[in-house]
């Protein structure tokens, strides 16, 4: 009989320390992803993270697929192809640029075969002044130095979860 009050008592206080554990546990962040397409290039965004404290960092990685059957040259003389841009929302102002970044890397001209992908990632850490704001993250397709395709997320930098 003590055995068994002393298991219903063990159980009891698991139970709650597992119930508390829960409860202060924050959420998990999962990331985001967006894929969007136009034609035969399909464009995937990946964020690691849909939300971060300053001073934490958030892993984006961009790829364009080419799903179609057949060969794909884009071109864009002004701006880079491809790039990945970090943009506070309420200014509009551009924080970090892949292509910038990676002048050296930036391509003016893009080919894909059928099936080929291009990938590309870029780390972004959230400075102290964007702390309660919301921040666009994005792939660019540009063609003709002007956007043709996007793929894209926003995040929040706070202290929670807003």
């Amino acid at each position: 009989m003590k055995i068994r009050r002393a298991c219903g008592t063990i159980l009891f206080i698991l139970l709650g320390m597992i119930s508390l554990q829960t409860a202060c546990t924050p959420l998990i962040d999962m990331g985001s992803t967006h894929t969007s397409g136009i034609d035969s290039l399909v464009l995937e965004f990946y964020s690691n993270r849909s939300w971060l404290k300053v001073g934490e960092s958030v892993h984006l990685d961009f790829t364009v697929t080419n799903t179609g059957k057949r060969f794909i040259v884009v071109e864009s003389k002004d701006k880079p192809v491809l790039d990945i841009i970090v943009q506070d929302m309420p200014s509009r102002q551009v924080l970090l640029s892949w292509a910038a970044q990676n002048p050296d890397k930036a391509l003016h001209r893009v080919e894909w075969q059928p099936g080929e992908s291009k990938a590309m990632e870029l780390v972004w850490t959230a400075p102290q002044e964007e702390y309660g704001r919301l921040i666009f993250l994005g792939g660019l397709l540009n063609e003709n130095s002007k956007i043709a395709q996007s793929a894209n997320v926003s995040i929040y930098v706070g202290v929670t979860h807003p």
